[in-house]
């Protein structure tokens, strides 16, 4: 029954992962490419680095959580240890979209002037 719980969890965890990875990194490299213009590989290259961060972060969470629990005895000890890993695991993939969110946010700050320099350069 562990092998089958810990089987499950792993994949889910994996799809999960990829997912939100897969998602972020597009969002991440839209928000990024829109500041980096004449930075053409600066975008690609910020957005690959927050993703690989996310998926280290959200891997080393699953592997160390994933012989937490103990051995269930039932069907539904298995799938509530399942949901509750799994849940945990979204909230940790929040936390780690939130925290790369502030990175991104520190980078707009010093990647764009000030108002008054962008407004004189455009004209």
């Amino acid at each position: 029954m562990l092998a089958l719980a810990d089987g499950l969890y792993l994949s889910i965890s994996l799809v999960l992962i990829l997912v939100a990875g897969r998602h972020l990194y597009r969002s991440w490299w839209d928000l990024l490419a829109e500041y980096t213009v004449d930075r053409p590989g600066l975008a690609d290259s910020v957005a690959n680095q927050l993703v690989l961060r996310f998926y280290a972060l959200c891997a080393g969470f699953v592997l160390v959580t994933l012989p937490l629990g103990g051995e269930p005895e039932t069907v539904r000890d298995g799938v509530t240890m399942l949901a509750q890993k799994t849940g945990v695991l979204l909230v940790v993939i929040v936390l780690v979209q939130v925290m790369s969110a502030r990175s991104l946010v520190v980078y707009r700050k010093f990647a764009m002037p000030e108002t008054s320099e962008r407004e004189t350069r455009v004209e």
